[in-house]
């Protein structure tokens, strides 16, 4: 049986024959140096999340362990090609343990295949990497993690209603003007009043009384005029 090895198909084989009623077993291993799966995308997580990262070699000899790398990116720099490329050739060495990670081993796994996170920080923000190796070469894979502000999703919203709670104001305090600058309805009567104002009334009184006189005086004048004798 003759095969071309990669690390997927890489372990320990047995073959066996019979034959007329006799049977031969053999075995042997295939070698390959380890081969680890690309992550799919970018992590985008929240302030506070919890985040589990694994690397599963498929290889064989199986490597001793994973090496974890971190580079940090700045929350604008995750799109920016030219500042991910920049920090693939800062990677520095991932602490074993932190206050809000650690490196575990899954089931059936090799030693620190997994780095979980149990409260993700800001700065947490950046590139990870996971290197591992035996015998037979290495490889080396990479995860994106965007760590964004837990309040990020809720601003659009903010922002909306701070512009409604202006809106409203503005037009509450125009309607507040315009009801200002309008006369109110004690001004429209107070034209008619301001005929019985005291001025008015002394006008009209001084008005009447010189009818009154100019009528006595024709009264006086017609009966001195019938008194005359003829």
């Amino acid at each position: 049986m003759n095969f071309t090895c990669s690390g997927l198909i890489s372990g320990n084989y047995t073959l066996v024959a019979s034959a007329a009623g006799s049977s031969a077993v053999g075995s042997s291993f295939a070698m390959a140096a380890p081969i680890l799966p690309v992550f799919p995308k970018t992590k985008r997580v929240l302030e506070g999340d919890v985040l589990r990262l694994i690397c599963n070699p498929a290889g064989y000899p199986k490597p001793e362990g994973v090496y974890w790398s971190f580079s940090p990116l700045g929350v604008d720099q995750m799109e920016d090609n030219n500042a991910v490329a920049a920090a693939e050739n800062q990677l520095g060495p991932l602490e074993a343990n932190a206050s809000n990670y650690q490196l575990q081993t899954s089931e059936g796994g090799i030693p620190n295949d997994t780095l979980r996170f149990t409260q993700l920080l800001m700065k947490d923000n950046g590139l990870y990497a996971c290197n591992v190796s035996n015998i037979y070469g290495s490889d080396l894979t990479y995860v994106l993690v965007n760590v964004k502000d837990r309040w990020a999703a809720l601003w659009p919203f903010i922002g909306i209603v701070i512009e409604v709670t202006v809106l409203v104001t503005a037009i509450l305090l125009y309607e507040r003007h315009q009801m200002r600058s309008k006369p109110n309805k004690l001004d429209v009567n107070a034209a008619p009043q301001d005929a019985s104002s005291p001025s008015t009334k002394a006008r009209t009184s001084g008005v009447l009384q010189q009818q009154r006189n100019a009528t006595t005086e024709d009264a006086d004048a017609s009966k001195a005029n019938a008194m005359e004798p003829v």
